[in-house]
């Protein structure tokens, strides 16, 4: 068992969790810090590459959504390997509230030494000129201002407040776009405050947006 984890270093207490980690699991994994947005892609990437079998994201559901862009855009990425699983440091920690995951690293151990995962389906979304993964959802409009806005939110005792902060900054002055958005079983074009695509509940920090997902 070889395990990599991708700490997300914005929250308060990354350095910290790395130490409670490395003592849990042993100084013979993998234990990286990210240095900037977009850093957790590369490294679930050169995770995969490097033949790890368990990539573990500490972090929320932004540092989620690299890390699972970086395990399933990876050359030799095999649908059975790696394992991937998370513990939610998030400000959000939508996709672990949809799972039940709690924040406790005896739990993540659980997970980690369990040798039958559940599957989970992924989302994949094209538009303009790139494309992305996504585990929780995916979103168009407001959602995704809302969200651009948290992710430059430093993670703290108060980041449970970023979404709200967030959503009466902007709800305010924000206008209707048009929007045209399609796919096998759906199409619309028009003007929209907001278009979800939902894999998972829950998002925004515990809006329960498509409660049967």
């Amino acid at each position: 068992m070889r395990l990599f984890f991708i700490i997300n270093s914005l929250y308060r207490r990354s350095k910290s969790d790395r130490l409670k980690l490395q003592y849990r699991f042993g100084s013979t994994h993998e234990y990286r810090l990210t240095e900037s947005t977009g850093h957790a892609t590369d490294l679930a990437r050169q995770a995969v590459d490097d033949g790890y079998t368990h990539i573990i994201a500490v972090g929320g559901d932004g540092t989620i959504n690299e890390v699972v862009n970086g395990i399933l855009s990876s050359s030799v990425f095999d649908a059975s390997k790696p394992m991937f699983t998370f513990l939610p440091r998030g400000s959000g920690n939508d996709l672990a509230r949809t799972l039940g995951y709690d924040e406790s690293i005896d739990s993540l151990d659980q997970r980690i030494q369990r040798s039958n995962g559940m599957a989970m389906d992924v989302g994949f979304a094209r538009f303009d000129k790139s494309a992305r993964y996504f585990m929780n959802v995916m979103d168009l409009g407001l959602g995704g201002s809302v969200a651009r806005e948290v992710q430059n939110y430093r993670r703290g005792p108060l980041s449970f407040l970023a979404y709200q902060s967030a959503i009466w900054k902007i709800l305010p002055f924000y206008t209707k776009g048009r929007i045209k958005v399609s796919s096998k079983e759906f199409n619309y074009a028009g003007k929209a405050l907001s278009i979800v695509i939902a894999n998972a509940r829950w998002f925004g920090a515990g809006l329960g947006i498509a409660p049967e997902a």
